[in-house]
């Protein structure tokens, strides 16, 4: 495997037939421009290796003698030559570059696949199975799919991952923007699902970079909060207040707590002689749960219980009078909806749940 080097223009003669290097103008130097011509050996057998457009010999040169080093990675080895022939000729399909010499030297070494022709689709349906099978919350794992599903796989699924770059990216986002159903939050989020994935990607070694991280996004403002008036607070609560969950409606205007912290309360996290509360753990959705319940023995269709959000929220409360005579009224009805179901009422010790005792997963 040694190699050629040539000088050669693009000029046509009158038939329209490329003249070559027997172009009569080639008497000058700065007509035409380099290349190399050499046969390496790939998994298909040997095969010609052309490229040119080099505007200096040394440059052609200096190319040629980058080959040659690639295909020395294998030191002897004709499997891992021709693996690494594989790799040169795919990086110079269209006019692409050399591979980088460390770059495949390190995976070399390290018996890494040299040719990753994983999709972006291929490897989002591999990240988005790790996060189920991790500790990620159910409800985080279903708006990555989503973002997966509507947006990432349709754009640019078919890509080579390892192709990806900011403009694929960028395009993407600047095609969803327009759409007047989707705001400038939401293409910020669909952005922060492929970094993550990407973040990944590059712990795994299957890219070098994060395409997402370095992608122009539109901005995101903040949406204006507008709370409540007074007079409108005290027209839901007294509406509120004829409805068997008014308590808990109660308690999220007066508290803050989150739907899913209300209705994981339970009564040994209330002190009412204190008036206080303690966040201790949430109900979120997950379709896929199986788990039985520690203490019904049942799997909850549809929902688990788990720790608060975040750390801030395992927090304590304080309640005001009203909030602690909403709870007390709501404890009474409960005892007496717990003896009317008998035998049969499961008792979660949960402040807000069904008739039967059984958590809620939403309760409107």
């Amino acid at each position: 495997m040694r190699g050629s080097i040539y000088r050669a223009c693009t000029c046509r003669d009158d038939s329209g037939k490329v003249i070559g290097t027997g172009c009569p103008r080639m008497a000058s130097t700065r007509h035409g421009a380099w290349g190399f011509v050499v046969r390496i050996a790939s998994t298909s057998g040997r095969r010609q290796l052309r490229r040119s457009g080099f505007t200096r010999r040394t440059e052609a040169e200096a190319a040629l003698t980058l080959v040659h080093r690639l295909i020395e990675v294998a030191d002897g080895d004709p499997t891992g030559a021709d693996r690494i022939g594989d790799l040169i000729f795919a990086a110079t399909r269209n006019g692409g570059a050399l591979p980088s010499f460390d770059e495949v030297r390190r995976r070399y070494s390290r018996g890494q696949v040299l040719v990753d022709t994983t999709t972006v689709a291929d490897w989002l349906a591999t990240w988005l199975a790790d996060k189920a099978r991790s500790d990620t919350r159910p409800g985080t794992v279903r708006g990555y799919a989503q973002h997966v599903r509507d947006y990432l796989s349709p754009h640019h699924g078919d890509l080579r991952l390892a192709h990806l770059r900011p403009s694929h990216v960028s395009d993407m986002l600047a095609a969803i923007r327009p759409d007047r159903r989707h705001s400038a939050a939401t293409v910020q989020r669909v952005r922060a699902t492929l970094r993550s994935a990407l973040a990944d990607a590059v712990r795994h070694e299957l890219v070098t970079f994060n395409a997402a991280a370095h992608a122009s996004v539109p901005t995101a403002p903040r949406p204006e909060v507008r709370p409540l008036e007074p007079e409108q607070i005290g027209h839901l609560l007294d509406v509120a207040g004829t409805d068997r969950m008014g308590a808990l409606i109660e308690l999220a205007v007066l508290t803050g707590l989150r739907r899913g912290e209300l209705l994981g309360l339970r009564w040994s996290d209330v002190d009412l002689e204190r008036s206080v509360v303690h966040v201790r753990q949430q109900v979120t959705q997950d379709v896929a749960n199986l788990e039985p319940c520690a203490s019904c023995g049942r799997a909850h269709r549809g929902l688990r219980f788990s720790l608060p959000k975040t750390r801030s929220s395992e927090a304590r409360v304080d309640l005001d009078a009203r909030a602690v005579g909403a709870l007390m009224a709501h404890r009474l009805q409960q005892d007496l909806e717990r003896t009317g179901w008998g035998a049969e009422y499961a008792d979660h010790g949960l402040v807000f749940a069904r008739e039967d005792g059984d958590p809620y997963d939403r309760p409107w």
